[in-house]
């Protein structure tokens, strides 16, 4: 009994030690939030005509089908042509405020939301026209994807398996350097899978 309970008594310090420490650590983070927040809201609306806009090219091959579905995902690209895009992947509403003003917030959100759009639904039709094996358009589709800086995973690794189907592996060099220079969570991971890929099939 005595050893029993010098181990929960242990337990019991341990315990409440871990669980100070994760409590102070969520309020040095909610802290940290809230100077920013007020930050934010007191930054100074700030020129953005200097942001490079995304445009989506006429050379893309958006071509009538015989498929439905390929055809309502062409239709909402062409739509997208029309709207402002900017890729603001990783950033936060609030790095957009400190950076750009609060009064832009409303209007740059659009384009981010304009570019997460544009982002699936290239991916979205990548795989349908690969399904269908319509590969060379599959294949533009999924470059201009990467040329813009998407980050979704499938996108990369498709890409790839195109250029081994190809007989052109080394070209997978260049998802990789791409796929590193993300601002995304998840560019580790694309170029861990890319390296995995390209090692098995060079």
């Amino acid at each position: 009994m005595p050893i029993i309970f010098t181990i929960f008594i242990f337990f019991c310090l341990w315990f409440s030690l871990e669980s100070s420490r994760h409590s102070r650590e969520s309020q040095k983070k909610y802290k940290e939030f809230l100077r920013r927040e007020h930050e934010a809201a007191l930054a100074r609306k700030k020129d953005i005509s200097h942001i490079d806009k995304i445009k989506i090219p006429n050379s893309l091959p958006l071509k009538e089908s015989t498929d439905a579905y390929i055809n309502m995902l062409q239709n909402d690209i062409r739509n997208l042509k029309t709207k402002d895009i900017i890729n603001f992947t990783g950033y936060t509403n609030t790095d957009l405020k400190i950076l750009y003003g609060a009064d832009n917030i409303k209007y740059l959100s659009e384009c981010d939301n304009n570019f997460t759009k544009l982002a699936v639904t290239l991916n979205k039709l990548a795989s349908q026209l690969h399904k269908h094996n319509q590969i060379q358009d599959c294949k533009k589709i999924l470059e201009y994807a990467v040329s813009i800086n998407v980050d979704i995973t499938h996108i990369y690794i498709l890409l790839a398996h195109i250029y081994i189907d190809e007989k052109k592996p080394s070209k997978i060099n260049s998802l990789i350097r791409k796929a590193s220079n993300l601002n995304s969570s998840i560019s580790n991971n694309i170029v861990t899978q890319l390296t995995d890929l390209k090692s098995a099939h060079c």
